[in-house]
């Protein structure tokens, strides 16, 4: 993800933090695959 797109949202937030945010986003996905349902 580049810087710009950080700007196109419009948040303002540090990279870090925008990641944090997309970070759980992505972590409940993977389980969720894997796990048998």
């Amino acid at each position: 993800m580049t810087y710009e797109d950080m700007t196109s949202q419009g948040q303002g937030d540090p990279p870090r933090k925008n990641e944090r945010r997309r970070a759980p986003l992505r972590i409940p996905r993977p389980p969720a695959v894997t796990s048998p349902s």
